[in-house]
């Protein structure tokens, strides 16, 4: 029996969904054939993974005044990126909507929730360096989640720069 409350815990926890939903949207539509956006993809992971590789092989490193930055500043970053959910909630409660913009403001959601995951796996990994100081390994993997959250952050400032025009586009065609 206790077993059975285990795995429903862990169902009540498994962020698999929204790792898939965020990869879901970085498509490329053409000829009424979804692919995935291989540009996207490379911009978003590959070139942090090369940022990071560079980074160990100049022997540059996490160091203790770097650690304490980013402790701080994704400790801020991370409760700023629920300030959007009242926004998107707000978008998607105008009727007016087009499908296409309700498809967008999802994908921003699943942007979003993604995004956040990268702060707390951030957070979480820079907590472990506290302990486990001059880790390389630990500094590359720290470095490589960074980059991909700084990619993200920018693609969600993207993205909710076009939302924002889309609802001003939506309110000047409605007054």
């Amino acid at each position: 029996m206790r077993i059975g409350a285990f795995w429903i815990m862990i169902d009540k926890i498994n962020i698999n969904i929204l790792i898939k939903e965020h990869f879901h949207t970085l498509y490329i539509k053409k000829y009424d054939k979804i692919n995935y956006d291989y540009w996207a993809i490379g911009y978003l992971f590959i070139i942090p993974f090369i940022i990071a590789v560079i980074l160990l092989l100049f022997n540059i490193k996490i160091n203790e005044n770097l650690g304490n930055a980013l402790l701080t500043s994704l400790s801020i970053l991370s409760p700023l990126m629920f300030g959007f959910f009242p926004f998107i909630y707000n978008l998607l409660d105008n009727n007016g909507i087009s499908k296409k913009g309700r498809t967008l403001i999802k994908e921003f959601k699943s942007n979003v929730l993604f995004t956040m995951l990268l702060s707390f796996l951030s957070l979480g990994l820079l907590l472990v360096w506290v302990i486990l100081k001059n880790n390389w390994a630990l500094s590359f993997i720290i470095f490589f989640v960074g980059l991909v959250l700084i990619t993200h952050i920018l693609m969600i400032i993207q993205r909710f720069n076009f939302l924002i025009n889309e609802f001003i586009k939506f309110k000047n065609n409605n007054e």
